[in-house]
């Protein structure tokens, strides 16, 4: 027997599958292509085999991601950032890595690790540039709601020996991209600072990086690492959330920092020690800064930062559209970061399937004949987004089945142009109460007939649509669908 506890609890299982599985159609991509090996540095979440002494990671890491559990440790991968990539895993996100040798594009087809594919992209202090074509597919990538996660580190860190570092590597593709310069108000410092520990951290209980679903961040740690200058009045969206100790909390020495630019999303950060959880290639010399360094935030800080990166936006407005009874079309605004689909319940109602970004839903209905109002409930869904319910509710027809059972009057001509007149058969002499509502139920005006056998109306001024006529006289009632045209 199945008890009232077993079906909530098979509910509750049933539920948070249902969440899992939504997140595990969420994918993350950890760049591999520039250098994030080179030296002493292991950016990477797992690699199976070397190139030229440095670890040479593979898009799918091993073993398979599927078997991880909530008790599987970091070292399940072998990376100096797998800890980074499990905790992931655990949250139900999918994660890959983009190898040696792949591409950054965006809405190039033919590339399978295209950007487009992913909602987050994680560089982790790279240390080749990127080239035009790259810098304007990390653009369009955010610009489309892409969620990008930069990671610097300090001043003269360059590991390759390429005369570049990530500070100028960041700087120079926010400032000569295609697209627009300073995009997100953020531009890495070239600095060097090892600040030890900082609770410079502003009381923000609802910010997503500060106050996300792994916790509450209250410090911070750098060893070696740069800071960040703020521009508002290039992005007015752009935060710091982390400063150096006894700075203000303001566009200067911010060590962590995000913003949103069109549909998309960045996070910075000012140093690669916090990424680090000290395993990976045996070669480097790798430290936990992940959860031993600042007692746990930077875990709490990472994740919080990747999942607000990861998460879609998905407002629909209004909630619901109330319509006349004739037939027509009504709009509905939608705010969102990723693409959606919209579907209609009703066959008389029937709405844009689908779009992506910011856009508008529209809503065509027929004319509705019965004598009662209906509704057509409108779902609208984006991976990694509440599904959103909005309504057209119309209006009922306000003729019965019993319209003009009492023919001493004609309306005419119907349809009109504006002009119609009422008139009594012959021998009608009884005083006239004549109402005209809109077909929402609405008056428009009502009149006295005293005894006249013949009325004339002009509605020009008034929507075309449908309007309702009613006369009531000796009792009896009349009663007309007119329609403006």
């Amino acid at each position: 027997m199945i008890t009232n506890f077993s079906r909530r609890t098979l509910l509750a299982a049933a539920l948070l599958l249902i969440s899992i599985s939504l997140q595990a159609q969420i994918k993350i991509l950890f760049d591999a292509t520039k250098a994030e090996t080179a030296s002493n540095a292991d950016w990477i979440i797992d690699a199976d085999n070397s190139l030229s002494g440095e670890a040479n990671a593979q898009r799918f890491a091993t073993p398979d991601q599927s078997l991880v559990t909530q008790s599987t440790l970091e070292s399940y991968w072998k990376g100096g950032i797998s800890s980074w990539g499990i905790d992931l895993v655990k949250k139900g996100y999918w994660v890959e890595t983009l190898p040696i040798g792949g591409k950054i594009t965006y809405g190039t087809a033919s590339n399978v690790q295209d950007l487009s594919n992913y909602k987050v992209f994680v560089v982790c202090e790279p240390n080749i540039l990127f080239t035009a074509a790259e810098k304007t597919a990390l653009m369009q990538f955010v610009q489309n709601g892409g969620g990008l996660f930069m990671v610097s580190d300090h001043d003269i860190s360059d590991r390759n020996n390429d005369g570049a570092d990530s500070p100028f590597i960041w700087n120079d593709f926010m400032s000569t991209n295609s697209v627009k310069a300073n995009p997100f108000g953020i531009t890495f410092d070239y600095e060097d600072i090892r600040e030890g520990l900082t609770t410079n951290i502003p009381i923000l209980p609802n910010d997503p990086l500060l106050n996300g679903v792994m916790g509450t961040v209250t410090q911070a740690e750098w060893f070696n690492g740069t800071t960040m200058t703020l521009t508002p009045t290039s992005n007015s969206s752009v935060k710091g959330v982390v400063y150096r100790p006894g700075s203000a909390f303001g566009n200067t020495n911010a060590m962590v920092a995000y913003a949103t630019y069109g549909n998309g999303k960045v996070v910075g950060v000012g140093d690669s020690s916090p990424c680090d959880d000290g395993s990976g290639d045996t070669n480097d010399n790798l430290y936990d800064g992940w959860v031993t360094d600042a007692s746990g935030n930077h875990r709490k800080l990472i994740m919080n930062a990747t999942i607000w990166l990861a998460t879609s936006t998905l407002t629909v407005t209004p909630s619901n559209q109330n319509v006349m009874v004739s037939a027509g079309s009504t709009t509905f605004d939608v705010i969102s970061n990723t693409s959606w689909t919209c579907s209609s319940d009703a066959s008389w109602c029937v709405v844009t399937p689908s779009g992506n970004g910011n856009g508008t839903i529209s809503a065509s209905y027929l004319e509705n004949t019965a004598a009662l109002s209906r509704t057509a409930t409108i779902l609208v869904s984006a991976i990694g987004a509440p599904t959103q319910t909005i309504k057209v509710v119309q209006s009922a027809s306000f003729v019965s089945i019993e319209e003009n059972t009492q023919n001493s009057y004609l309306l005419f001509p119907n349809p009109t142009s504006g002009v119609f007149k009422i008139t009594g058969n012959a021998g009608t002499s009884d005083d006239m109460n004549i109402t005209i509502l809109e077909s929402s139920g609405r008056l428009v005006n009502s009149y006295h007939s005293n005894s006249k056998p013949e009325y004339t109306f002009d509605l020009s001024a008034y929507p075309k649509g449908i309007y309702i006529v009613k006369v009531e006289t000796g009792g009896k009632q009349n009663t007309w669908k007119l329609s403006l045209q």
